[in-house]
């Protein structure tokens, strides 16, 4: 019985630290690569942290009750994260502004509601 729980146990201690690294990576080290790699002006990367946040806010309740309302919530969170992860792999392209703010919808969608949603499973 013990072996079982810890054998859980790993396996959240993992989920929970590639989770969290990956957002470290995101509020970290996103900012700085705009910059210099594609040479954003600080406007336009303070637009884009706008639309993350306003989304965030926006739009987390609602997949929330979406999730709640789920018979396949493992499936569910495992779609949420493939949307973060698509949003964030555009970040990594010189796209026009208005494509870079659905990304930034696409990731706050996908990785704000990520978290609590894990602890809820």
């Amino acid at each position: 019985m013990r072996q079982a729980h810890a054998d859980i146990e790993r396996r959240f201690v993992r989920l929970y630290f590639l989770a969290f690294w990956l957002q470290c990576i995101n509020g970290t080290f996103l900012n700085l690569y705009l910059k210099r790699d594609l040479g954003y002006t600080g406007t336009r990367i303070g637009v884009l942290t706008a639309t993350f946040a306003t989304a965030s806010v926006l739009f987390t309740p609602w997949i929330g009750l979406a999730f709640d309302a789920s018979r396949r919530r493992a499936a569910f969170l495992g779609r949420l994260l493939l949307v973060a992860g698509a949003g964030f792999v555009l970040y990594a392209f010189p796209l026009p502004l208005p494509v870079l703010m659905l990304a930034a919808t696409a990731l706050a969608c996908g990785w704000q509601s990520a978290v609590p949603l894990l602890d809820s499973l």
